[in-house]
């Protein structure tokens, strides 16, 4: 079974899509994938599906939605009679097993790690890593629970992964010299995340390299200026060198 959760929750079988439907039984589910492999106490479950007002048997109700969704899972898995049912239970908790599934978000951090192993050496490889993890990405993490207090260390942490995986695709670009299909995407990130001085270091750059440094110094100054406003900070000593170089126009 793949579990997809890299945006609004979808689960497909070999290829084939699984319909997880009402939004209750959505939620329960990409609670359990939170974190793959571990168990949810009921008292985590009850808590996160009904932050305010239970219903009159809230365990129950559990009870009820995890055998609809192992009897959703079961039917669309050609296997299922050979192996044990995608949830497991063990008193009153539930996990996803790791074992004989596949989970979009594991793969993202699994793809940023290996990209960032090779990229020094070996930048079309990583480029090829990141834009296959890039490629899953639909949205925002785990959309079902955008305001679930349990989910929300792993919706920052997917989101972190997102940017880092972006940021390493500029990378390759630039280290594969090209430099001009690089400047659009790093354009939009500075945009998205005009804090994160590793985007504007590669963006200067890669606008260097294009023949832009009179660009390049324009978008430090706005850079600068961004970061004492909002910050009180100035550029990192990094960029700062970024900036002399680019003044003599010595090669960056």
């Amino acid at each position: 079974m793949e579990f997809h959760t890299l945006g609004a929750l979808e689960v497909s079988c070999e290829g084939t899509p699984v319909p997880i439907t009402g939004t209750r039984r959505r939620a329960l589910l990409a609670i359990l994938l939170v974190y793959p492999g571990q168990v949810v106490p009921m008292d985590v479950l009850i808590d996160a599906l009904w932050p305010t007002g239970l219903p009159a048997n809230p365990e129950a109700s559990i009870r009820f939605h995890i055998w609809k969704l192992r009897q959703t899972l079961d039917q669309h898995d050609p296997h299922h009679e050979e192996q044990p049912s995608s949830i497991r239970c063990a008193a009153s908790s539930y996990k996803i097993p790791l074992e004989s599934n596949l989970f979009d978000n594991l793969e993202l951090a699994t793809a940023v790690e290996s990209a960032r192993a090779v990229i020094g050496t070996e930048p079309s490889a990583a480029l090829a890593t990141l834009q296959d993890a890039l490629g899953r990405w639909r949205g925002f993490p785990f959309e079902e629970l955008r305001y679930v207090e349990y989910a929300q260390a792993t919706i920052h942490r997917l989101r972190e992964l997102h940017l880092e995986a972006q940021l390493l695709s500029s990378e390759s670009l630039l280290g594969l010299g090209r430099h001009r299909e690089a400047v659009p995407t790093l354009e939009g990130l500075v945009a998205e995340h005009p804090l994160t001085e590793p985007l504007w270091t590669l963006l200067l750059t890669a606008m260097w390299r294009c023949g832009r440094p009179a660009d390049a110094l324009v978008q430090y100054n706005r850079m600068e200026t961004k970061l004492e406003n909002e910050m009180g900070m100035k550029p990192s000593r990094e960029l700062q060198q970024l900036k002399q170089r680019l003044l003599v126009d010595q090669p960056v």
